[in-house]
């Protein structure tokens, strides 16, 4: 059995903190400059940070396919918070086969959301057996926590911004540390068990 995998659809939701509000932080100028794209990249990289830290909470809005083997009673969306199932869908020879959406519901929840069955109803069984042939299409929205997220992503920006050249910028996560941003962003964080 194939491990369940996400796919986010490109492109990435906006970022929290815009280029303008994070050029005000780092004192650049508004107009057009040199490290525009350099300051963006690390906008962006640092959400991803932050997302990861957080234990798969979103803090900008996404589109994301799951991808399951088969059904099972509950399907579970680790990427929270869910905002709308847009498609359950069944792989059928070769062809994406929508589930009746009436046959399922969403159950969110503050660490996970999971698609149910309605009373009564039950998963297709004409599905393929071949490795993820279940697909959930969903889109999540912004965490709740979302202005504690904008504290963080800017503290982990400026501390990246003013140490470039001294750290690998690509998921170091020592670098969320040694900003302060993992400490903002504490209270927010899915404790694992």
């Amino acid at each position: 059995m194939a491990r369940p995998f996400y796919e986010i659809q490109e492109p990435y939701g906006a970022t929290p903190v815009t280029l303008r509000d994070m050029k005000d932080a780092l004192r650049l100028p508004s107009a057009k400059h040199a490290d525009d794209d350099f300051v963006c990249a690390l906008l962006d990289a640092s959400t991803q940070d932050v997302e990861r830290y957080l234990g798969g909470r979103e803090v900008r809005p996404n589109s994301w396919v799951l991808y399951l083997d088969g059904f099972d009673d509950r399907l579970c969306l680790t990427k929270t918070p869910v905002d709308t199932v847009t498609a359950v869908e069944r792989l059928v020879s070769d062809v994406w086969t929508p589930v009746t959406a009436t046959d399922y519901y969403v159950k969110p929840s503050t660490q996970f959301a999971e698609v149910l069955l309605v009373g009564g109803a039950s998963w297709p069984e004409d599905a393929d057996t071949r490795e993820h042939s279940v697909r959930v299409s969903f889109t999540t929205k912004a965490h709740p926590g979302v202005e504690t997220a904008r504290a963080a992503i800017k503290r982990h920006v400026t501390y990246l911004y003013e140490n470039r050249g001294d750290f690998d910028p690509e998921g170091d996560l020592d670098a969320l540390k040694a900003s302060g941003a993992q400490s903002i962003l504490a209270r927010l964080r899915i404790q694992k068990v």
